[in-house]
């Protein structure tokens, strides 16, 4: 789980294949056992009438304008910036087509960030 390191070699180039897969909302250990990390949170945010997207698609629900970034903490913050701010543009573009295409509007996007 840790950075490749070679001397020498900037930050920015040492990748390896690891990759997040969304916030840690429940982690079952074993039958009996389980730890409740952001499912709290979540909930919250649902009571407040936000879906996470990920969460939602499990179930089958058609939800399309919340979204987690998952956040490499291996990376410096610089790196992470430019990748929320790409991730920020793409569902963006995303969320505006589908207000389109579902109700015909072509309001601008706008977006809240909850972060930690």
């Amino acid at each position: 789980m840790s950075i490749p390191m070679k001397p020498g070699i900037p930050l920015s180039e040492l990748t390896d294949d690891v990759v997040q897969d969304g916030a840690l909302d429940r982690l079952v250990l074993n039958p009996g056992f389980s730890v409740r990390a952001y499912a709290r949170l979540l909930q919250a945010l649902a009571i407040g009438g936000y879906r996470d997207q990920q969460i939602l698609k499990r179930r089958g629900d058609e939800h399309f304008t919340c979204f987690q970034f998952g956040y490499d903490w291996r990376r410096s913050n610089a790196d992470n910036a430019a990748l929320l701010a790409d991730f920020i543009e793409d569902r963006k573009a995303y969320v505006e087509a589908e207000n389109f295409r579902r109700f015909g509007s072509r309001r601008e996007v706008k977006f809240d960030i909850v972060a930690h």
